[in-house]
């Protein structure tokens, strides 16, 4: 008998675990047109201004989602994005010829807010953050040809220490067999 209800509870555990819902990761950003580097100024091609923008934002949804407990929501509003790196015009150059210049003295910066809130619906956690990575071009990157690659550096920091629940992928896998 003792069995039987052990078995129940044990499926009752397991079914919650099944079902309990994913995170939910939503990015907005506000004002982009006005953002420091992602403004018509700079890229004057609309589509090229999306493709960063979204690029940023599918990375925060995804790495976000990774270090969050089931069930939660985190809203993330981003008001200002500061790309690595600067853009110089040769003298007499149009605006057409504008080049990124990378250099340790122009680093990744962003600014936002967010909000965490649990299953329940309560606030686990909120703020404004000012993220600046002054030692970006102290990684390895001499392979990488994203041109995001600084940023998503600082953003994987930044997630690390604002939600330091263990990655999902690292929590669930198994310890090897010896």
């Amino acid at each position: 008998m003792k069995t039987r209800y052990l078995v129940l509870a044990l499926f009752g555990v397991l079914a919650t675990a099944a079902f309990a819902a994913p995170p939910v990761v939503t990015v907005t950003y506000v004002d982009p047109d006005k953002f420091t580097d992602v403004k018509y100024d700079y890229i004057p091609n609309a589509k090229e201004r999306e493709h960063i923008l979204g690029e940023l934002k599918k990375y925060i949804e995804e790495r976000a989602a990774k270090r969050l407990p089931d069930g939660s929501k985190l809203d993330v509003t981003v008001t200002d994005v500061d790309m690595a790196g600067g853009f110089d015009m040769p003298a007499g150059a149009s605006g057409l010829w504008r080049t990124r210049l990378v250099k340790d003295i122009y680093p990744p910066r962003m600014n936002l807010a967010f909000k965490l809130t649990g299953d329940d619906g309560k606030t686990v956690s909120e703020g404004e953050r000012k993220l600046v990575d002054l030692g970006f071009l102290m990684g390895n990157y001499s392979m990488s040809s994203d041109m995001l690659r600084f940023e998503k550096k600082m953003l994987d920091a930044w997630i690390s220490k604002e939600f330091p629940g263990a990655p999902k992928a690292a929590a669930n896998a198994r310890a090897p067999r010896p």
